[in-house]
């Protein structure tokens, strides 16, 4: 990702999967984000840490995903009493 946002290119699509418990039942939902504007991504640097494996490698947290468009591919039904 960080490559990408260096040269200028678009955000890749992101397909989410969310899982929940709802009243003892697990519940969930698949969404596609088609387009990620930048400025829904967050900077979180790792640790500064020299002995860390990735020192200072960028990695990136998805921020706002809810007021975003997207498209549910797949939603469980709720649990009917």
């Amino acid at each position: 990702m960080s490559a990408a946002l260096k040269t200028g290119a678009t955000v890749p699509p992101l397909l989410a999967v969310h899982a929940w418990t709802e009243t003892g039942y697990e519940r969930r939902e698949v969404r596609f984000f088609p387009f990620i504007p930048r400025d829904h991504l967050k900077d979180r640097p790792l640790s500064q840490n020299t002995d860390h494996p990735r020192a200072s490698y960028r990695m990136f947290e998805y921020v706002r995903m809810n007021e975003l468009p997207y498209f549910r591919l797949l939603q469980s039904p709720p649990h009917e009493a």
